[in-house]
């Protein structure tokens, strides 16, 4: 004769269910944020941007052709880092995003 422990057996498809639950939650939440942040930046006047650390655009809103005049090709191709002419500039820049892309916000 065979015995399964079949309380184990429940806790673990229960635990499972609870992970699926937060698991599509989290899906729905990042869905929400996804389209107020696309929402944001296709509408804003301002110019929105996710700039690598070594100078290159990952992103630029809609607003950035309007803003700069290049289009939003070409601006995909630049290196911010090319565009400031001050070599001692370029350093503090450089130093400024590498903090902020560990979280700290000093310039």
């Amino acid at each position: 004769m065979v015995f399964i422990d079949m309380a184990h057996t429940s806790r673990m498809e229960r635990a499972l269910e609870m992970s699926d639950k937060a698991l599509s939650e989290l899906h729905n939440k990042h869905d929400q944020q996804s389209e107020l942040f696309e929402f944001i930046a296709n509408n804003s006047r301002d110019m929105i941007t996710i700039i690598d650390l070594n100078g290159k655009l990952k992103y630029c809103s809609p607003s950035g052709s309007e803003i700069t005049g290049f289009p939003s090709e070409k601006m995909m191709e630049m290196n911010l880092l090319d565009r400031i002419p001050d070599p001692g500039h370029k350093k503090r820049w450089q130093k400024a995003w590498r903090l902020s892309w560990k979280g700290k916000h000093q310039v």
